[in-house]
């Protein structure tokens, strides 16, 4: 039984089958397309101006667990994507950090500008990690536990804020933000999670939590003031901590309420937020097996 509740655009299944997830062409303004397939990918893109994919070996022709996010022409962020296989950020075009896979751990950090603060933390083995930021007052924080994790974040703008949390193997997590005062976090527990999150505007809010492994998460938001959650625990709320302790928190969006969300095992669970022009507000909670939601508001 699948029981969905909208509020808000908001979407809850606890469980249930599976059935692939589309919304394009005639359903979507032209170059605009959402798509969720359990295990497989969850993707958010508007034609030519930027799009989050995270992409799964079941059905990516061969993939690896791989999150990509780009604002086209402006900030890319990247995690193991093909046909190099090799892990890295971009901001602005010109100026880029990257790191190819190693057998040990490594990280590359890149600023230009005024008080920004970047932090990678890593323990296991295999891990690799990017950050680029450009502009002045952004913060950026990964931590990365276990092995065989990859993560990158590219920043361009004041004052934004992300952090990539991922605690387990082979996870993938990328978050490409253009603009001013945007939120990004991503916390990640188990095994072949993948995540990505692009934002171009100001003000805007992306966060998500998966537990166990085979979840797949993909956001874009173009515009200002827009809030986004995806859960895919059952969760509206969770609270991990980064190696050296710094907490971060992922909460239900002001403005949405779900009926009945209780956390639990989450398996072979897709999800995509989309989200254009201003003030939108989305929340996808998901719990149980083999489930898929999408989410385009424009």
């Amino acid at each position: 039984m699948k029981t969905i509740f909208y509020t808000t655009a908001a979407v809850l299944a606890l469980s249930g089958a599976a059935f692939a997830q589309t919304v394009t062409g005639p359903t979507a303004l032209p170059g605009d397309s959402a798509t969720a397939h359990q295990n497989n990918n969850a993707t958010s893109e508007r034609g030519g101006v930027g799009f989050a994919k995270a992409l799964d070996s079941a059905g990516g022709g061969g993939i690896d667990e791989t999150a990509h996010a780009h604002i086209i022409g402006k900030v890319r962020a990247t995690a193991n994507v093909p046909p190099t296989a090799g892990r890295g950020a971009t901001a602005g075009g010109a100026f880029t950090a990257s790191v190819n896979p190693q057998l040990n751990n490594a990280s590359v950090q890149f600023q230009i500008g005024n008080d920004n603060q970047s932090v990678n933390i890593q323990t296991g083995s295999k891990q690799e990690s990017a950050t680029v930021q450009k502009g002045n007052d952004n913060i950026a924080i990964i931590s990365q536990k276990t092995q065989s994790n990859e993560a990158a974040i590219a920043q361009d703008g004041l004052r934004n804020n992300t952090a990539i949390f991922q605690d387990g193997i082979d996870n993938a997590g990328a978050a490409a933000v253009n603009g001013n005062d945007n939120v990004t976090v991503m916390l990640q527990r188990g095994n072949d999670n993948m995540a990505a999150q692009a934002i171009d505007g100001s003000n805007n809010k992306a966060v998500v939590y998966q537990h166990q492994g085979d979840n797949t998460s993909a956001q874009l938001q173009l515009g200002n003031y827009n809030t986004s959650f995806i859960s895919q625990g059952g969760g509206i709320t969770q609270t991990m901590a980064a190696i050296d302790g710094t907490p971060r928190t992922v909460s239900l969006p002001t403005g949405v309420s779900v009926a009945g969300a209780t956390v639990g095992n989450a398996f072979r669970n897709s999800a995509a937020s989309m989200q254009v022009s201003n003030n939108n507000v989305s929340a996808i909670v998901q719990q149980g097996n083999q489930n898929e939601a999408v989410n385009y508001q424009n």
